[in-house]
């Protein structure tokens, strides 16, 4: 097509069908290149999904660990770990530091829960 444009540039004679063809394949080109280029929505529901997804990481693995602290105090095997639990969490006695580990767990899935309900939402927008 190129050529035809220089041909008919040169001879000063410009058909008006190769005119109105070069202007929709340019308007065709600028949609193409408009549609590849993400709106503000669309990168602000990137960033708001990848921070949730961080944060949603963050917390199965606070989770896994509250868990396994709360394995320790489950089993009375483990006296030493047991202590250690108990100092980590500034308790004097085993029921105490049973209910703040809990406490600490539950909070962790109910952020867990928000989480991943906002981020069906997010996906429901996309």
């Amino acid at each position: 097509m190129t050529i035809f444009f220089g041909i008919a540039i040169f001879s000063q004679n410009i058909p008006q069908d190769l005119i109105y063809q070069l202007s929709w394949e340019k308007d065709f080109e600028l949609i193409i290149e408009l549609n590849n280029i993400p709106t503000k929505g669309q990168i602000k529901l990137k960033d708001e999904t990848a921070s949730l997804e961080k944060e949603k990481s963050e917390l199965l693995k606070k989770k896994e660990i509250l868990e396994k602290r709360l394995e320790i105090i489950n089993n009375p095997v483990f006296t030493d770990k047991l202590y250690d639990e108990m100092l980590a969490e500034g308790t004097n006695d085993v029921s105490s530091t049973k209910d703040s580990i809990q406490k600490k767990l539950d909070n962790v899935n109910e952020r867990l829960d928000e989480v991943n309900r906002k981020l069906r939402k997010l996906n429901v927008k996309r």
